[in-house]
């Protein structure tokens, strides 16, 4: 990969997560971003997250998605403490993430499970959460991940309504 340009996740390098690319302004958006790419290796795959750090702390990655990216990762699914729910009647998972920030939870969830996953933020954040999902389109389908985004406001009940309630697994705020 080389620094400065934009690259799209079909071609995934080889090196460990993260890696990323220098700062850099949209084509219409002078505001910096920062991309980065997460090696998923139990799948064989990379994601591709688009960070604006110096628009808040919604839209930069916290050091607990990685943490929680990685034991994803490295854990073969029917030996976490968890096995039991990624497996509810033979169906696939549906996780809704809370706060979703970059989103790079839920997309690495979707893909690394197959599960349903709808990542939720304010509604000034979705735009971004949606950019790094479709970012991520190809290997979500490849795995037979589906990642939705909605807005959830806290106490806004119409928000709380419009994503249901039919959830085997609640990620808290990890961005």
């Amino acid at each position: 990969m080389q620094l400065g340009k934009c690259h799209k996740p079909e071609a995934p390098p080889i090196a460990s997560p993260p890696t990323s690319s220098a700062t850099m302004p949209l084509l219409d958006d002078p505001t910096p971003t920062h991309h980065q790419t997460f090696r998923l290796h139990s799948i064989n795959s990379t994601i591709l997250i688009r960070q604006f750090p110096t628009q808040g702390i919604s839209f930069q990655l916290w050091p607990a998605a990685t943490t929680l990216l990685t034991l994803l990762d490295r854990h073969p699914t029917n030996t976490t403490p968890l096995s039991s729910s990624f497996n509810i009647c033979g169906r696939r998972p549906r996780i809704l993430e809370l706060g979703s920030g970059t989103g790079v939870v839920g997309i690495a969830a979707a893909a690394l499970l197959g599960a349903n996953v709808t990542v939720t933020d304010l509604p000034h954040v979705l735009p971004n959460l949606q950019f790094n999902v479709d970012a991520n389109a190809g290997i979500l389908e490849l795995h037979g991940g589906a990642v939705d985004v909605a807005a959830l406001s806290w106490g806004e009940s119409k928000d709380m309504e419009a994503i249901g309630r039919d959830w085997f697994i609640i990620v808290p705020n990890s961005q």
